[in-house]
């Protein structure tokens, strides 16, 4: 089992949602696993992927990076800098996994 790292990249502003191939299970308040059908790899995430991976599970349309910003800023108390830093490195880090789908229309903003 492969652990998804934080790491400080740049997100464009499309569309994310969790891929068909992509299954994803909580383990407990601070962590859960995707199994990537495809390769059948399992990915332990941290706490801020669990977040949001649950968030792109649930939607029901894919979300734009700042939609899961704006999610994760009201179930959180953390600096919107930081967040946004860790939201963006965990998409690419979980698109690098081909865990995301990023061609479906997005759920519109309010």
């Amino acid at each position: 089992m492969e652990e998804l790292a934080v790491e400080e990249l740049a997100v464009e502003e499309r569309p994310v949602g969790l891929s068909e191939s992509a299954v994803f299970t909580r383990i407990d308040e601070a962590s859960g696993v995707v199994l990537e059908l495809g390769r059948k790899r399992y990915y332990l995430l941290n706490e801020t992927a669990t977040a949001l991976v649950e968030l792109l599970e649930r939607a029901s349309a894919p979300l734009r990076p700042s939609q899961l910003v704006a999610e994760l800023l009201a179930a959180f108390e953390v600096d919107e800098g930081i967040l946004r830093t860790d939201v963006e490195a965990c998409l690419r880090d979980l698109q690098a996994r081909r865990l995301l789908a990023t061609d479906a229309p997005a759920v519109p903003t309010s």
